[in-house]
This record gives C-alpha cells, sequence and structure tokens, in this order.
C-alpha cells in the first residue's frame, strides 16, 4: 500500500511490457491505425475481438518466447486487418477522412520511438554501477574506533611544545580560522566564538585530533592526553589574542558526535529509483542528439568511461582538447552542458566518470585493485593521468584541465603530477574548487543538524508545524547527501589526502571561478584564501561569479562558458556576445563576473611562498 512500492510494480509491470512491444508491433500498429478511424465503438469491438484471439490461442505473452509472440502479432495483424474491412462504413470513414489515418501513423511512430527509448534507456542501467549498500570495511572501523574509545589517551610520547599549535589543528589556516572552525564543529549556537571558554576550545582541540589521526587510536593508547590537548588549546587561544581566557564549562553547549553511529542514511527506493532512471536517459541525448562517443580507456584500475565529443580527431587541432572533470557524488553528466558549450567552437571535450560513484558508467576491477574500490586520491590521479595519456596519444600536442569541486582539486594535483611526468599540459581551469581553499566547517547550525537531525527538526520547528512531514524530508535528503556510496567517498579520505594536501597548486596558467553563494564548497575569508592561491597558484586570475552557487557549471553556465573560452583562447575573460538559439534559451544563466583582491606579485615572495607553505604543513 506504500505509494513507493506502487510506483515499483508500476514500473515493473511497464518494463515487462515493454519487452514484448517489439514482438507486438504489426498488431500494435494495425490496432492503431484501424482503431484511430474506427470511433468508440468501434475501438471497444477491435479490443473485444483481440481478446477473443489471445484466449483462443492461450499464450501468455508475459512469458511466451519472442517468435511465438511475434508470429501471434502477425496472425491477429491479419484478422484486425480482415475484422475491419468487412464493415464498409468503417472504410468509407477512413477513405473520407485522411487526417485520421495520418494520426494512426503518428501513433505507429511515436510507438516504434518509445520502443527504441525504452530499449536504450536499459542499456544505460545495465552500465551504470548499483548504489552501494554498506559502508568500507575500513570506514566503519575508523568511525566505530572514534566513538568506542576513550576521549583521552595517555598522552602522546612527544609532549606538544608550549605556543605551538599548528602541527596538530588545521595547518594551512590562520589562527582565526582554526578557532573558526572549532566554534562551528562544536555547534555552539549560544556564543560566539571569542566568547568560548578553555574548556570548550580544549574539546574542540580534541574533535580536531580525532578527525586528522583517528588512525592512531586504532594501534595505541598513546595519543593525545586532556593535558596536552589544553597546551594546544592555549596556544591557539594566544594567538587569536584570547591570552588569560580560564572560563570554565560551557560543554553542555556542544553538540554530541552523532554522526558516525547516525550514517549512512538509506535513500527511499523511489527516490534511488527516480535518480538512476533520469540519470540513464542522458546518456541517450549524449549520444544520438549531441554525436559524442562512449569509450571506455584501460587504467591501472580497470576499464574507465569518457564521453569524447570529437574521439576521432587526429592530430594536431587548432585548439588543445579539454579535459572537463566532474565533482563529488555525481558524474559526467553534471558538466554535460557546460562541455556541449565549450564544443561550439570546434574544440574537443573529454568527460572522465569517477571510479566507483553511484550511478557511474566507470566500475573498477577488484583484480587490479586488490578487491577494494577505487576511492583513494592516488588512485583517481593515476587512472585520469593515463587518461591525458590517451589524449595526448591520439596526436595532440598539449591538453587543458577543468575541474569543478573535488574535481578542481583533483585537475590541480593532475597538472602537478603530469608536469613530473613530462605531459604536456597548456592551462588550467577550477570551477568552486575543493581541498585547502575551502572552509570545513563554517556553520554551527547544520553542525548540530548533522549530528542529531531529528532532535534539532523537534527543538527548532514551529509550535503549530507537525514533526512528522519535517522528518520524512530530512530523512530522504540525508539519504541522497549521506549515501553509503557518500559517506564512503568523502569521510573515506584521510586528511593529508585532500583538505591538507601537500600537492594542491599547479604553476600553470590557471583560472578560478568561484560562485560569490556557495555555501558547500565555500571560500576560506578573503585575505587568507588569497594568500593560499597565490602560494599554490603563482599565475592565477580568480573571479567571483555574481550570485552562483556552489554548481555554476549549470546555474550560470553561460557565463561560465564564455568566460573560458576567452580565457583559454586569448588569456582574457572578456568574451563577445552570441545570439544563437542556446544563448538566448540559457539567458537566465548569464551574470557578471567580480575580480577576487589577491596580493601584489612579488618575484622573492613566489619563488618561496610554495616552500613557505609546505613548511607549515
Amino acid at each position: 500500500k506504500h505509494p513507493a512500492h506502487r510506483f515499483e510494480r508500476s514500473f515493473r509491470a511497464m518494463s515487462r511490457l515493454a519487452d514484448v512491444v517489439p514482438a507486438l508491433f504489426p498488431a500494435l500498429a494495425s490496432f492503431a491505425i484501424i482503431s484511430s478511424v474506427a470511433g468508440t465503438g468501434g475501438t471497444v469491438a477491435l479490443v473485444r475481438a483481440i481478446l477473443a484471439r489471445l484466449r483462443k490461442a492461450a499464450v501468455d505473452i508475459g512469458e511466451a518466447s519472442p517468435h511465438v509472440v511475434r508470429s501471434l502479432s502477425r496472425r491477429l495483424s491479419r484478422e484486425l486487418i480482415a475484422f475491419a474491412s468487412e464493415d464498409e462504413h468503417w472504410a468509407r470513414r477512413a477513405f473520407l477522412q485522411p487526417r485520421c489515418l495520418a494520426g494512426g501513423v503518428f501513433a505507429l511512430v511515436l510507438l516504434r520511438l518509445c520502443a527504441r527509448a525504452r530499449g536504450a534507456l536499459v542499456a544505460s542501467l545495465s552500465l551504470m554501477k548499483p548504489p552501494d549498500e554498506e559502508l568500507d570495511e575500513d570506514l566503519k572501523e575508523r568511525l566505530l574506533t572514534s566513538v568506542q574509545r576513550p576521549p583521552w589517551g595517555a598522552g602522546l610520547p612527544q609532549a606538544p611544545l608550549s605556543g605551538i599549535w599548528r602541527p596538530y589543528l588545521f595547518s594551512l589556516k590562520e589562527a582565526h580560522e582554526n578557532l573558526s572552525e572549532i566554534h562551528a564543529m562544536l555547534g555552539i549556537t549560544a556564543r560566539p566564538k571569542e566568547k568560548m571558554t578553555m574548556e570548550q576550545i580544549t574539546e574542540g582541540v580534541r574533535r580536531v585530533l580525532l578527525f586528522k589521526y583517528v588512525q592512531l587510536l586504532q594501534v595505541t593508547d598513546l595519543y593525545w592526553s586532556q593535558e596536552q590537548a589544553e597546551c594546544i588549546a592555549r596556544a591557539l587561544a594566544d594567538d587569536c589574542g584570547l591570552g588569560g581566557n580560564d572560563e570554565r564549562g560551557g560543554l553542555e553547549e556542544c553538540v554530541t558526535q552523532g554522526l558516525p553511529t547516525s550514517v549512512p542514511w538509506k535513500a527511499p527506493a523511489w527516490l534511488q529509483l527516480s535518480q538512476r532512471v533520469s540519470i540513464a536517459a542522458l546518456r541517450p541525448i549524449f549520444l544520438h542528439l549531441w554525436g559524442w562517443t562512449s569509450r571506455y580507456i584501460e587504467t591501472p584500475c580497470g576499464m574507465m568511461h569518457v564521453y569524447d565529443s570529437m574521439p576521432e580527431a587526429k592530430g594536431a587541432t587548432a585548439l588543445p582538447p579539454l579535459l572537463v572533470q566532474h565533482g563529488m557524488f555525481v558524474t559526467g553528466w553534471s558538466m554535460a552542458l557546460l562541455a556541449r558549450l565549450l564544443t561550439r567552437s570546434g574544440r574537443r571535450v573529454i568527460l572522465p566518470d569517477y571510479f566507483d560513484f553511484d550511478n557511474s558508467l566507470s566500475i573498477s576491477d577488484p583484480s587490479l585493485t586488490g578487491g577494494r574500490p577505487a576511492r583513494r586520491v592516488a588512485d583517481r590521479l593515476q587512472c585520469l593521468v593515463t587518461v591525458v595519456q590517451d589524449i595526448l596519444g591520439s596526436g595532440a600536442a598539449e591538453v587543458d584541465l577543468v575541474g569543478h569541486s573535488f574535481g578542481g582539486y583533483m585537475v590541480a594535483r593532475l597538472a602537478s603530477q603530469c608536469d613530473r611526468l613530462g605531459l604536456p599540459v597548456r592551462k588550467v581551469v577550477l570551477l568552486g574548487p575543493g581541498g585547502p581553499v575551502i572552509d570545513l566547517s563554517h556553520n554551527p547550525s547544520v553542525s548540530r543538524f548533522l549530528n542529531d537531525p531529528m532532535g534539532e527538526i523537534e527543538a527548532n520547528k514551529p509550535r503549530w508545524l507537525p514533526a512528522a512531514p519535517l522528518k520524512a524530508v530530512a530523512r530522504s535528503a540525508l539519504g541522497v547527501l549521506l549515501s553509503p556510496n557518500n559517506c564512503n567517498t568523502l569521510l573515506g579520505l584521510e586528511y593529508s589526502e585532500y583538505l591538507g594536501s601537500r600537492d594542491f597548486g599547479s604553476k600553470h596558467p590557471t583560472l578560478l571561478l568561484w560562485g560569490d553563494k556557495d555555501e558547500v564548497a565555500k571560500p576560506r575569508k578573503a585575505e587568507p584564501l588569497g594568500r593560499c592561491l597565490k602560494a599554490c597558484f603563482p599565475h592565477i586570475d580568480a573571479y567571483w561569479v555574481k550570485g552562483g552557487g556552489h554548481n555554476i557549471q549549470i546555474d550560470s553556465v553561460l557565463t561560465v562558458a564564455r568566460a573560458m573560452e576567452a580565457w583559454l583562447d586569448h588569456g582574457g575573460c572578456d568574451a563577445e556576445s552570441t545570439t544563437s538559439l542556446a544563448d538566448v534559451l540559457l539567458l537566465p544563466t548569464r551574470t557578471e563576473l567580480r575580480g577576487m583582491e589577491l596580493p601584489a606579485n612579488n618575484a622573492e615572495d613566489q619563488s618561496t611562498s610554495t616552500e613557505v607553505l609546505r613548511s607549515r604543513l
């Protein structure tokens, strides 16, 4: 009786019916044409004739072989035509009203198109990775360790030095940024970060240490003690100008760490099904309407799927090929609209699918990965290097790289790796990138909700509003955001792999476009962000996209595509306006760019900035 169950049963029934539609085509075609001129009474008579013939044949269409169904369909078609031709009135109506006959032919063509669309949909679904059902074993063990082990250990063998906090906390960030991260991580809404007690800051230090070094708890009891954490907290407070703060208490204002025990959340079956069908339905558009090619490249982790706009292009072309990499929790479809706009100038665009994302067309080979999914950044980087080698192997002299969100972080790493391997990369474009340039926890209310969603709904909903519908919506949203695969992908990353990576950056000319309303990959404060960008990308042009959210490749796609084309072609973002049909349809995605304020160039600073940054790590 549940709506989701009815939806699933209906979908299965339609699938079984679609299986026999091609075999029944002759009979369905005859019925479509004849019924178009038969009127209501004639159509009822036709249906009765069909049912009588099926009872006489005693064939179960759902179970019979296609050959038997096709034979029955041909016989039924001949009988329908004979049945209709016996009535002169019907024949005269068909002769006098050719528009009715045209309607029948249209219905016939539509039926054939539906059958082909269904075949393409089934083919796409068969290639897609099914959703994960459970967390990876190593992630399960880490999460259990974080809640089962005592909060305080016997102490680190080498105690923290007085006044030193950077090696233990978020090393790439300034003191005030670390204090903000702690304030949000603790979910403190009752007081500002400057008014936190020393006991609260110490608890925040413990949670940061746990986030960065949870593996230490799995192998030893010699991890941080309360006294050592307080020593680090005092050093941080002194750097933030909060020296002399000896206020105690306030732990009851901190949210309980419920996230490790509550994940993963399961999305409703109807929501998972609708996601899969929607993504699968896009594939025929890419292949048949846009003319892209779906192909696989052999990598160290298995066969990696890519969409290629011009795989037949050989030798040097006027424009370097462009590798466009999607972000986390999605697949190549999320970059398809931007990629389509970039191909209009004749540029070859390649969209790889990461391995082992839900609904991805790239599924790792367990025999090559040691029986585990290919989720490590090093694995993904190695596979993307193979894709670059494949592009260059087709005759291209050099390649441009574009990435969004996690993909932006990856293409920055990829550019540096290609330099080390001698693979020619020309330019790099980052769209709202992840990594060391973002704030991890920037909103205490979000932290409270993620750790105790149902409790927060009960505590903050209006008194007149029932909690049940809000909780149902929250469960569905959390089932998408914190699905097993998303948890495996994001929570499975170690701090040094992503947020604290030493290899983030590139010496290539780099364009950064970032939505000024991005609340997912939220950028750091302007001053430390500018210093970090200049240290990691000495040759960077950076712009805010006015009104853009996290997915600027969708909500601001026209502006992003024009800016990218102009910058890739001649180094500036001042693009000429065009009036094509696509531009008119996408006019709501047109917005403005505003330059970021970055530190002034200094030759000596540029030569030492990266070394200084890494020495802090």
